[in-house]
């Protein structure tokens, strides 16, 4: 693995994948063959839907009512740029 938790939001995400596949091999966690599938398959992520999530995100967790607006905002600017789907949940 050996991921700098400074890289983007794309390899950010294929690096948890990665984590996950090493604990379960630590653990000596039986995979079903479309588990292993799924967690060695690379996920397209739209970089810039991600790091709108993970903003919008932080500035909700601020738990202040300018911050919930700003998170609100910086959703929806997450959602619009593509379907994804945590920026969308993330809204409602």
């Amino acid at each position: 693995m050996g991921g700098d938790i400074r890289a983007g939001p794309a390899r950010r995400a294929s690096a948890a994948d990665e984590l996950a596949l090493t604990i379960a091999k630590q653990i000596q966690v039986k995979l079903s063959v479309d588990e292993q599938t799924r967690l060695a398959t690379a996920h397209s992520v739209d970089a810039e839907a991600l790091e709108a999530y993970l903003q919008g995100r932080e500035e909700w967790n601020k738990w202040t009512e300018e911050s919930s607006k700003k998170s609100i905002n910086t959703l929806n600017s997450g959602s619009q740029k593509s379907c994804y789907a945590p920026a969308w949940a993330g809204i409602f």
